[in-house]
């Protein structure tokens, strides 16, 4: 019998858990920033760009142990909320989407001219379209895709290619009405305004609705994951 390598200590899964998230969101965000350039099919190529990305990103970052990589404080906070535990874990992948996220913005911002970077980031937000005439219709609008987005990584058995499909499906209907359901992308694009043009910066609201719409689209997946198991 051939002798078994002992666990790795606490510290090291946290740092690995960590360093799964931030590579990722660094090239979720990077490549968002290019693919959202203006051109004259930019209501067509940045909606198909992103859900490319986060189709591959989730299909190519998946874990030994079939856990695909989050991308998303929501899905990270909707599984640590779902197993009632992982605090660490959550707050180690939080970081590592948060930072990733930044370092990607910073990345694309040092290599674009701040023109074409601030047509890229739209933030704050454009006036909603006619279909959602307030801030709080695309509140709850996010919250229901959040949940969307979260409900299959709450499933007994884990596919990252399903999970891929569903976001793909989900960034294709929501860059429609310049909803991105990800609330580091938000935050760190704010960020990146704050430190380009601060004049511009007006809002700081809809990031708010952003945090609440994340913890709420968080909150009715983990019920509906208990009433409806997957």
């Amino acid at each position: 019998e051939l002798p078994q390598s002992p666990p790795s200590p606490p510290e090291n899964k946290i740092a690995r858990e960590c360093i799964t998230e931030l590579f990722p969101s660094l090239l979720l965000s990077f490549f968002l920033v290019f693919g959202s350039q203006p051109n004259p099919n930019q209501s067509f190529s940045s909606s198909f760009s992103e859900g490319l990305i986060l189709f591959t990103l989730t299909s190519l970052f998946t874990n030994c142990d079939n856990s695909p990589v989050h991308l998303n404080p929501a899905v990270s906070i909707s599984i640590s909320a779902r197993n009632f535990g992982g605090i660490l874990t959550c707050i180690a992948r939080l970081i590592g989407q948060w930072l990733g996220s930044l370092l990607g913005f910073l990345l694309a911002f040092a290599l674009t001219s701040p023109s074409l970077f601030s047509d890229s980031l739209h933030f704050p937000p454009p006036s909603p379209p006619d279909l959602f005439s307030t801030r709080t219709q695309m509140f709850f609008l996010e919250s229901i895709f959040t949940a969307f987005i979260c409900l299959p990584y709450l499933s007994h058995s884990v596919h990252p290619h399903i999970i891929a499909a569903t976001r793909t499906l989900a960034s294709f209907f929501l860059f429609k009405v310049s909803i991105s359901c990800n609330f580091f992308l938000q935050l760190n694009s704010c960020i990146i305004v704050l430190i380009s043009s601060p004049s511009t910066l007006t809002g700081l609201p809809f990031l708010f609705l952003s945090l609440f719409s994340s913890f709420l689209g968080s909150l009715l997946s983990v019920v509906i994951s208990h009433l409806f198991p997957l």
